[in-house]
């Protein structure tokens, strides 16, 4: 395998720096953002990507010819009661699934908690009504995902689900929620659907607000697992909220770390002194709008107290610290999307602001600060950023999230004219489309679906090979499926094309080529790999590949060529390959191209070097071989 085949990925993480080699036509794990565990999440560059999970077989699978007896708090009913803080052990290798599921707990499309244990927990009588974290994170090697529900009533309802947690601290998870007390939650500890039980122990702590004295329900709570860069130089974060309430906006509280740059990276809080400024805009089309205000530590318009450390750590060891301002207030507006911004300008020191959660799950990350352009829906990153503020605010808000797209249902579809780039945010599309065994993802996620999917009628003005990517044109991991006709498709459709991960700087953009006829209708859809986020996607449709300089070349498509050959012979397969993978037409055709040339799988659903029926046949010979050998 040629080593330029790979990318190369430096993560700022914990004082080391982590290299995370991957295969970029291969790239299994579906993204920049697709990481082994959380920890090396804390970085330095936007997660382009999405964690993807692949369900591991069940221990339940076995048949070992005897029934293990199940814990006696497997039932909501049965639940173990407890009380207090500290440190709780837990067994659910044998548990069943109790419990319902909930839209609330969907992570990587999965809504259910398998393996789940009860228990019944009382908050301490000592007046510490306030919030109150339940985790596994450093105490199992369980796969774990909790909820947590108001009262001990069984069976739970989405009305008493407070929480739901999953893979916040590598595959282990924590809750947050507010406890009032001596009143009882109801504590379920599972497993991510068809993983494994197991045991160990969870810990319940009582999380003091320390310098921050908001209300749980003004704040967007530290989830100590990630944390952006935030300054003015390189990178700025913005986040957008809903007051419930109208009033005044005259402090603020934030979590956030510091880092210095990698190599050798370790805490330099108190190496440089802080130069905090916060911003407040108004919400125009789902980003940053007018700006309200602006507040700054050195002008003296900003007064801050901290950083003082919080007692506890973003994933797993870096120092989490909490910061305290004031500043002159600002109208809120119940119901009306506000964005706030939060930067501090080091020499020699990076501050990062910590994520969060009970927010909308977007945030804004803009890589050029000092451009003009200001912040843009590009810069949408799947994250919640972790501050309070002096009003109420919606948990779970969507009045700052980009509309639903008109064209989110195939019965909806958009009428698209002719050939070009166009473009779509597909960020709050739902999944309207069939899986299909033909949209099989790389492994190991081998997802048959496309989510967050929008739909185009198209009628073709080209004959032969038409392309429809998104290779150079968007962050998202994206996905795409081209129809026969306008009819919306069903489970026994079979598509013309579809590709997942083939294109694109980090392998996760995609590509399709069909034969089409001048006149007749086809449908489009454009959606995202199931547990990506969404985003703004630029797709082009073009008639045939790209003119390339370097086609025709010499030799045939489907071998290698000598001595560092540009290209093949065959204009339309080397134009069409070289679209997919511009390595082969830029510097030689190598055994990579030539597989591009006869496999299916590699530049969509049309055969372009006539023998992709047969290759990995001996019949084959040397067109479906480099080498000449089978």
């Amino acid at each position: 395998m040629q080593a330029r085949r790979f990318q190369a990925f430096l993560f700022f993480v914990a004082g080391v720096i982590v290299c995370n080699t991957v295969m970029a036509t291969a790239y299994g794990a579906n993204g920049a953002g697709s990481l082994p565990s959380a920890a090396e999440r804390l970085n330095d560059v936007a997660s382009a990507g999405q964690a993807v999970k692949a369900a591991p077989a069940s221990s339940e699978s076995e048949n070992t010819g005897t029934v293990a007896a199940a814990p006696p708090n497997d039932a909501c009913a049965s639940a173990t009661p407890i009380s207090g803080t500290g440190l709780f052990a837990f067994d659910n290798a044998t548990a069943t699934m109790d419990g319902p599921s909930h839209n609330a707990c969907e992570f990587f499309n999965q809504t259910q908690i398998d393996h789940d244990v009860w228990y019944c927990w009382t908050a301490p009588a000592q007046a510490l009504t306030g919030n109150y974290v339940v985790g596994t994170c450093g105490h199992t090697v369980v796969d774990t995902k909790i909820a947590v529900y108001d009262g001990c009533a069984c069976p739970p309802t989405d009305g008493n689900l407070m929480a739901c947690h999953e893979d916040d601290c590598s595959f282990q998870s924590r809750a947050s929620f507010t406890a009032v007390s001596g009143r009882s939650y109801l504590i379920r500890l599972g497993t991510f659907p068809r993983a494994s039980g197991g045991t160990g122990d969870f810990s319940i702590t009582y999380h003091s607000d320390l310098l921050c004295t908001e209300p749980a329900d003004h704040c967007q709570h530290p989830d100590q697992a990630n944390a952006l860069t935030s300054n003015r130089t390189s990178f700025r974060v913005a986040d957008g909220f809903t007051p419930t309430q109208s009033g005044t906006i005259n402090g603020v509280c934030w979590w956030g770390s510091y880092r210095t740059p990698p190599p050798g990276s370790i805490d330099c809080q108190g190496a440089a002194p802080d130069a905090f400024e916060i911003r407040y805009f108004t919400d125009a089309n789902a980003v940053p709008g007018t700006e309200i205000a602006s507040f700054s530590q050195a002008g003296g318009t900003l007064a801050v107290v901290g950083p003082v450390p919080a007692g506890t750590f973003i994933d797993p060891s870096i120092v989490e610290y909490e910061f305290h301002a004031t500043h002159a207030g600002i109208p809120a507006t119940a119901g009306e999307c506000l964005w706030i911004e939060i930067t501090n300008q080091l020499t020699g020191c990076t501050w990062l602001w910590e994520t969060g959660f009970s927010g909308d799950g977007r945030a804004l990350r803009d890589g050029f600060p000092t451009s003009p352009n200001g912040y843009t829906a590009d810069d949408a990153v799947a994250e919640d950023l972790a501050f309070c503020v002096t009003v109420q605010i919606d948990p779970a808000g969507t009045t700052c999230l980009p509309p639903t797209p008109p064209n989110d249902n195939c019965a909806n579809a958009a009428v698209l004219t002719g050939v070009g780039t166009f473009t779509v945010d597909n960020w709050t599309a739902t999944k309207d489309g069939p899986d299909h065994p033909s949209c099989l993802s790389p492994p190991p996620s081998e997802e048959t679906g496309i989510a967050k999917d929008v739909w185009y009628r198209w009628t073709s003005p080209c004959s032969g090979p038409v392309l429809v990517r998104t290779c150079e044109t968007t962050g998202v991991d994206s996905k795409i499926a081209v129809y026969a006709g306008t009819s919306c498709p069903t489970l026994a459709t079979t598509p013309l094309a579809c590709n997942d991960d083939l294109c694109g700087p980090q392998g996760i953009q995609s590509m399709v080529v069909f034969d089409a006829v001048p006149g007749q209708n086809y449908l489009l859809r454009i959606g995202s790999f199931p547990g990506a986020p969404g985003g703004v996607i630029g797709f082009e449709v073009s008639c045939g590949p790209p003119d390339n300089p370097a086609c025709p070349g010499t030799g045939s498509c489907c071998n290698v060529s000598g001595a560092g050959g540009k290209g093949c012979s065959d204009k339309t397969c080397c134009e069409t390959v070289c679209t997919c993978d511009r390595y082969c037409c830029d510097v030689e055709w190598d055994s990579n191209c030539a597989a591009h040339g006869y496999d299916n799988s590699g530049c969509g659903a049309v055969d372009l070097c006539g023998c992709g029926s047969v290759c990995g046949r001996p019949e084959a010979g040397d067109c479906c071989s480099a080498n000449g050998t089978h």
